[in-house]
């Protein structure tokens, strides 16, 4: 993998003022970057001409990759949680991010209410499986 250097995402993010009182939950680290670099920038940096576009994430976790779409100029981000706390957590960590939205809902019952359209949809910690 390529050296990344991780003070440029962080200085990124410290600009919308999220990481304040946040602790090391929040801050993501340089190898977790690395691997969304490596797995992630062909999908959406290669396929897409705008960063202007919905993306929803079920099960965001800590919103590392959250952290990493945002340090890429990406908007319209929706987190989906199950998680009361973690959404609370969320909340809080983007407080001052405009184009975040966090939704307390399982992923399942929010898609089949939501109106809103997605060009991409992330799955990556989900613990439970449902159908439709």
């Amino acid at each position: 993998m390529k050296e990344i250097d991780i003070s440029e995402y962080h200085q990124k993010l410290r600009s919308i003022k999220y990481t304040e009182d946040i602790g090391i939950r929040g801050i993501i680290d340089k190898s977790t970057y690395a691997l969304y670099d490596y797995n992630y920038k062909k999908i959406f940096l290669d396929n897409f001409d705008s960063r202007d576009i919905n993306i929803l994430e079920i099960g965001p976790g800590n919103g590392h990759f959250a952290d990493w779409l945002i340090a890429n100029g990406y908007k319209n981000i929706t987190l989906v949680d199950i998680e009361h706390d973690n959404c609370r957590y969320l909340r809080e960590k983007y407080k001052n991010v405009e184009s975040i939205n966090v939704i307390n809902n399982d992923a399942i019952s929010y898609l089949k209410n939501c109106e809103m359209e997605f060009d991409v949809i992330i799955t990556r910690h989900l613990n439970r499986t449902s159908t439709i």
